[in-house]
């Protein structure tokens, strides 16, 4: 009997930096997280595909798609070092995401 399965999962892979969400104005660390569509046997991740990262509040579960897992990385590893806000290069590339997600 094998016992295998098909769906999709997410998983937080750390804290972000401290902000104001725009949709419920409170002021947290936000969450990025990975999303992805995977198959499993006997419980045990087999194959993972179509992964995408996002930003999300962790109040109300509020965020943006971020483009790379480049960008993911550099607000993780930013973020641990300050999370008190990022450098003015990722500043503008957190911008540029948020911007092009608000008008296709």
């Amino acid at each position: 009997m094998s016992v295998f399965g098909w769906g999709s999962g997410s998983k937080q892979l750390g804290d972000g930096f401290i902000h104001t969400c725009s949709q419920c104005r409170n002021r947290r660390q936000a969450s990025v997280v990975e999303t992805s569509k995977k198959i499993t046997l006997y419980w045990l991740p087999i194959a993972k595909w179509s992964k995408q990262y996002y930003y999300i509040c962790p109040v109300c579960s509020h965020g943006f798609k971020i483009p790379t897992i480049e960008l993911a990385q550099q607000i993780l590893a930013a973020a641990f070092r300050n999370s008190r806000g990022p450098d003015p290069a990722l500043a503008a590339a957190l911008q540029k995401a948020v911007s092009q997600q608000s008008n296709p």
